[in-house]
Formats: structure tokens, C-alpha cells, sequence
């Protein structure tokens, strides 16, 4: 029963999602290719979302808005990687077009693939923070946020990181720095962003307590979560030394690798936003 529920629920999610892309790729003109993609990719951001959301709990499934909030995340950093692959296969894609059409049909079975692989996230996502919100909820917040915050900034470095040597670009160490300097700081500025987003749209939904209890200790977590993702920066630039050794073992790196850096500081600004909140209402 469990199997036809799932086949059930994979066969709505396919047909929310990959229309918009056969159509580009069918169609194969500049636009309706990349129209297609954006398609593709916003059709399965929105699509899954509000079926999960609007569903029922079946067969001891798990909550709908928990699938919901576990693909918003998940479909962004799995787009980011189609999108990689995409970049770097295009030129076969359109070989194979050429030579003969109808391996046109390969673009379904891979629509199909990236769908089905995010409802498998989805469902063992939202199981392991239901799991871990009974076990303890305060450590379920923390990986949430750090879920949220982290995983979109660094699917996009790994994915330029593939496309840089997929393609075999050769630089030298000084502009490959540069490079991948310029890239954790676009991130790093992504990271902040979904990170108010996540305090105050996640966070504060999931604190227990009254209204201004929950938007105080979010605002002072978002302010201790400011203060302390920007320490480390501020140390790198005050430094006085100057060497090789910045390449490999720079402070600013405590902040700007996502996922590690949101451990420390969502954590840390997790607990005296909450130890602030409580001394106020006490």
C-alpha cells in the first residue's frame, strides 16, 4: 500500500514539475530552452510545495508543511547542480539533438531522476526532524537553521568548483585565489540573507511561547548571529602579518565556508538569543 502511495505521489509531483522543461527542450530554440529550465525549476520549487503542503498525513506519513519546508531547501540546492550539469553537457545535448531528435526523450528520464531524488530528500528530511524534534527540540532548531541557512551557498561553491574543472581551466594560484575568493563572497552575503529568512520565518514559527517572547529572542539571535559571523572577518583584517599561510588558514574562513560556519555561529547566537529572551520575561 505504502509503494502505490508513493507511485501515487511521485506521478503528481512529475506532473507539477516537468512539463515546462520537455516543452523547452522539445521546442529547442535559444528561449524556449532556457524559458524551459526556468520553467522546469520553478515549477518544481512550487509545484511539491503546496501539494505537500496542502496534504493530508496517509499510510503514517509525515506531515505535509514539514515535506514542504525540507524541499524548499533541497529543490534550490539540487537545481543548482542541475543547472552545473547542464553547463557543462550542453554541448553534447545539442550533438545529440542534432544527430537524430528523438534522444530528445533522454530529457525526460533526467527531469524524472532529479524529481524523484528530491522526494526521497523531502521524506527522509522531515523524518529525521520529526525524530530529532522529539528527542530534543532545541537541537532540531539549531540543524534546521543551519539546513536552511547552508546548503543552497554551498551546493552553488561545489557546483562552480565542478564547472571549473570539468572545463580544465588552468590558472595560476594568485587569480585561482581570486576566484574562489570572489565566490565564497557572493555566498557569504546569500548566507546572511537566508539566514534572516530562516530566523524569522522558521524560527520564530517554531519556538514555543508567546508572540513577543518568539520575535524577541529571534531578533536578538539574528543580532548575535551578525555580530558573531563577522568577528572572524574583522580579525582577518586587522592582521598584520602577511604571508602564504592566509591562502590556506585565513580566520575569515571560520565564516565563510557554509554548513561549518553555521554550526558555530547559529548555534551560538541560538543560545544567548534564548538566554536573553528569558531574562527579559522572566
Amino acid at each position: 500500500m505504502r509503494c502505490i502511495y508513493k507511485g501515487k505521489q511521485f506521478s503528481w509531483l512529475l506532473a507539477l514539475s516537468v512539463p515546462p522543461g520537455i516543452a523547452g527542450f522539445i521546442l529547442h530554440t535559444p528561449y524556449s530552452f532556457l524559458w524551459g529550465i526556468i520553467g522546469f525549476i520553478l515549477c518544481g520549487l512550487i509545484g511539491p510545495f503546496l501539494y505537500y503542503f496542502v496534504k493530508r498525513e496517509d499510510l503514517g506519513d509525515a506531515e505535509g508543511p514539514y515535506h514542504s519546508a525540507a524541499h524548499l531547501a533541497a529543490w534550490s540546492a539540487l537545481s543548482v547542480f542541475f543547472l552545473a550539469i547542464v553547463w557543462c553537457f550542453l554541448d553534447l545535448f545539442q550533438e545529440i539533438w542534432e544527430r537524430e531528435m528523438i534522444f530528445a526523450a533522454l530529457s525526460i528520464p533526467v527531469m524524472a531522476a532529479a524529481v524523484f531524488l528530491s522526494m526521497l530528500l523531502d521524506d527522509a528530511l522531515a523524518h529525521v526532524y520529526i525524530f530529532l524534534r522529539r528527542k530534543n527540540e532545541n537541537i532540531a532548531h539549531w540543524l534546521a537553521c543551519c539546513y536552511f541557512i547552508g546548503l543552497v551557498p554551498a551546493s552553488i561553491i561545489v557546483s562552480v568548483l565542478f564547472i571549473y574543472f570539468f572545463q580544465g581551466m588552468r590558472l595560476d594560484p594568485y587569480t585561482e585565489l581570486f576566484f574562489v575568493s570572489t565566490i565564497l563572497e557572493k555566498t557569504f552575503f546569500l548566507k546572511i540573507f537566508l539566514a534572516m529568512a530562516s530566523f524569522a520565518v522558521y524560527l520564530y514559527f517554531a519556538l514555543s511561547g508567546t508572540k513577543g517572547r518568539r520575535a524577541t529572542q529571534v531578533v536578538f539571535t539574528a543580532l548575535f548571529y551578525l555580530m558573531l559571523i563577522y568577528i572572524p572577518i574583522i580579525i582577518s583584517l586587522r592582521l598584520p602579518m602577511a604571508g602564504e599561510w592566509r591562502a590556506y588558514a585565513d580566520p575569515a574562513y571560520i565564516s565563510l565556508f557554509p554548513v561549518l560556519s553555521d554550526l558555530w555561529s547559529v548555534g551560538l547566537s541560538m543560545i544567548i538569543g534564548g538566554y536573553v529572551a528569558k531574562w527579559i520575561f522572566k
